[in-house]
């Protein structure tokens, strides 16, 4: 069976990238530096699923239509997902942001080279996680 996901790279005037530390509490990376990313519920495209996720994890409103989709990822394994990626231009202040504490811990504007350095680091110190950045 297939699992369809979204993830979302905001994106600020700066060319910044607005990440998220994964909440201890998550069942899956704990702790790890990513970005809004979510399942998509039974009747809403991979875009309402990306918008939902940013307003349930980061507290950002964002009309679908201000969506720009980026790319399509379907994974040939066993986890049979398709990964739907989208971009979207926002500015909002971290202090601004309403976390959804069991999903995130924290929240960063970052450049994207300091991001492809984090992404490195993950993906060597998880060996044994079937994902890939």
């Amino acid at each position: 069976m297939q699992t369809w996901r979204a993830e979302v790279w905001p994106v600020n005037p700066h060319g910044e990238i607005l990440i998220q530390k994964r909440s201890l509490q998550c069942p899956i990376l704990p702790g790890v530096w990513g970005l809004t990313t979510g399942r998509i519920q039974s009747g809403e495209t991979t875009a309402q699923g990306a918008v939902r996720e940013l307003r349930e994890e980061l507290g950002l409103s964002v009309p679908v239509n201000r969506l720009i989709f980026l790319e399509r990822i379907i994974r040939r394994d066993e986890t049979h997902l398709i990964w739907d990626i989208f971009t979207v231009k926002i500015f909002a202040e971290i202090s601004s942001l309403q976390m959804q504490t069991s999903e995130v811990e924290q929240a960063l504007w970052v450049p994207p080279s300091k991001f492809l350095q984090m992404l490195q680091k993950v993906t060597e110190n998880v060996k044994t996680e079937k994902f890939q950045f």
